[in-house]
């Protein structure tokens, strides 16, 4: 069963990058995009320019993580920046919003907050459908009326799709907010989705949380050793037992317990009735991300889809998403082998529709993977992740079971993010790209080889959100009105 929208996006026979990489799978559910994109003859292509970087004004300023994202992905790194700074800089304030959240001249606020953008690239050099609004504003306004507001700027890109246009968005707005009279705090960081945008996002990162830093004693100056020397803000807080360890070393080196120590470890669990697998009830909860609010199950049926959050505050398709059966799926060619071309098609008793048109399809993870992942959660797979009490740093649908929440709305099949990996290795010093990125090593790939345990929160705040998949129709409206034919290749996962 598949599912399409009505409305439908030209990238003028642009075949879809996306659509290359990503596996297509019979139970998917489709719609397709609502804005057609034109290509301007305006667009600056320009490639490098000599930037200014200035220090900052205060360490202490609030920061404004403003994200435009397409897919998924520039919202995924705001959301694991907020994350990083939370727990990096308690104290600071911080808050994360698209770019669409407020009116553009409401959205900046100079000399009150260190503004980041994160902005993708849509399309052939048009911005995401969320930062179109700011991004035209911001290009147009004439007067330099943004003295005092301090930035960094974060672009994805994909040098291997459309290089003229590789990180143009991202690359415009920085050189923009400078000639506005806006102050570049830190030089822009460039994802490439070509080679590796994790590694390329996290070496930024660095470098931005870096800035922040207050004064630190020198390296010969002697301190007391705390809490914080013991348990690593990063690999440390994975889980209990390796947290005991340090416990212990710590009780070793020093000939006492440390009461706060024990308090954190305690934090660790958390009463669950009805929910937690254990005898006492207890289950593990994390130490870097929020707990989540868990309620016993209602049964042991699992969505098929998610039709039922329409109109909703937790709505999960686009508008005007329907369904379609898949009445066909052949490899194409003889002896083409495992990564062989298929064609998939579709019946379409109503949309009317173009070759080259592209259908956006909202992937499912099978069955197996999850619950291989839920095998080694300590919670009900059943449990409902309920609708009220929840972070606001939750992203994901309210009132699903954990079971539909793993199967819907997380890509289990994504790499780790790099501070993910380090926090499942346990290591600061791994090789992101020979170790994780192009072996294509994902999550559960990790948590076996390093016999981890994780929370539930680990999970759901670090797994990477479900993206959506486009695919560009092959087939002829005129041939077939009643069909609609996808061609895919399947990927091969070592």
């Amino acid at each position: 069963m598949f599912t399409l929208g009505a409305a439908k996006r030209r990238l003028f026979s642009q075949v879809s990058n996306i659509a290359k990489r990503n596996a297509l799978r019979d139970d998917n559910v489709l719609h397709s995009a609502k804005t057609i994109l034109t290509i301007r003859p305006d667009v600056w292509m320009q490639k490098s320019w000599l930037s200014t970087v200035k220090a900052l004004s205060s360490n202490n300023q609030p920061i404004k993580i403003l994200y435009a994202s397409q897919t998924g992905t520039a919202k995924l790194f705001a959301h694991l920046l907020n994350e990083e700074l939370a727990s990096k800089y308690p104290d600071r304030e911080l808050s994360i919003s698209e770019w669409k959240d407020a009116a553009p001249e409401e959205l900046l606020e100079p000399k009150k907050a260190l503004h980041v953008f994160l902005t993708s690239v849509a399309g052939v050099g048009e911005p995401p459908d969320n930062g179109r609004e700011f991004y035209n504003w911001i290009m147009s306004k004439s007067d330099s009326s943004l003295s005092g507001l301090e930035y960094a700027v974060f672009g994805l890109g994909s040098s291997a799709g459309h290089a003229a246009y590789y990180n143009v968005i991202g690359k415009s707005l920085d050189k923009r907010l400078e000639e506005l009279g806006a102050s570049r705090v830190l030089e822009i960081g460039l994802g490439d989705d070509g080679d590796c945008i994790e590694d390329d996002f996290d070496s930024w990162m660095e470098g931005f949380v870096n800035l922040l830093k207050e004064k630190t004693p020198d390296d010969g100056e002697s301190r007391d050793v705390g809490v914080e020397d013991v348990i690593d803000d990063e690999a440390g807080k994975m889980d209990v037992v390796q947290q005991r360890e340090q416990l212990q070393l710590h009780q070793i080196r020093h000939g006492s317990e440390s009461s706060e120590m024990k308090e954190r470890l305690e934090e660790a669990k958390v009463k669950c009735p009805g929910v937690a697998l254990s005898d006492d009830e207890m289950r593990m909860t994390s130490n870097k991300f929020p707990s989540l609010k868990l309620r016993p199950r209602e049964s042991e049926l699992v969505r098929k889809h998610l039709f039922h959050l329409n109109e909703s505050p937790d709505q999960f398709y686009a508008d005007g998403t329907v369904r379609f059966d898949v009445i066909g799926n052949k490899l194409l060619g003889v002896d083409a082998g495992e990564t062989g071309i298929h064609e998939l098609k579709l019946a379409n008793p109503q949309m009317t529709y173009e070759t080259g048109d592209h259908l956006v399809v909202y992937p499912q993870n099978s069955q197996c993977i999850v619950e291989a992942y839920l095998d080694m959660l300590d919670v009900d797979r059943h449990a409902i992740i309920a609708e009220d009490g929840q972070p606001i740093t939750y992203q994901y649908p309210k009132g699903l079971t954990v079971y539909e929440t793993m199967t819907h709305c997380v890509d289990l099949g994504a790499l780790p993010s790099p501070s993910f990996a380090r926090m499942i290795t346990g290591r600061k010093d791994i090789d992101y790209k020979a170790e994780v990125a192009y072996p294509r090593r994902t999550a559960l790939d990790l948590i076996l080889q390093y016999d981890r345990r994780l929370s539930l929160e680990d999970l759901l705040f670090q797994v990477a959100p479900m993206k959506p998949r486009y695919y560009s129709i092959a087939s002829s409206n005129i041939k077939h009105p009643n069909e609609i034919r996808l061609v895919y290749r399947r990927v091969k996962v070592c």
